[in-house]
């Protein structure tokens, strides 16, 4: 349901009482849905650094500043890997400058 991005979908399937884990909030990012990230996370969704991941790698910089913005961003350092692995130097040099260390 995250992947979609309709958050009435996710508040309809957690009000019938389905858990959601961290792969919610890596499937929100990965979508590039910022706002369902957001909300999912107010919600109490947890995180991991596939979130900084997919958001490095499909070049999301809207997800990026919230992952730091919350002290996430270097959560695991997976940010670098994802960055290089689409070849987003801009990414990789933001994501450095703002305290990710490459692998």
């Amino acid at each position: 349901a995250a992947m979609t991005g309709q958050y009435s979908l996710v508040q309809f399937l957690r009000h019938h009482g389905v858990p959601f884990s961290r792969k919610a909030t890596a499937a929100a990012a990965e979508a590039g849905h910022e706002d369902l990230l957001k909300q999912l996370t107010a919600d109490g969704c947890e995180w991991n650094g596939e979130v900084v991941f997919v958001a490095a790698k499909n070049n999301d910089m809207g997800i990026l500043r919230y992952a730091e913005e919350l002290g996430r961003l270097a959560q695991g350092n997976n940010g670098c890997t994802g960055a290089v692995v689409d070849g987003h130097r801009d990414v990789l040099q933001w994501l450095v400058e703002h305290g990710c260390m490459p692998d």
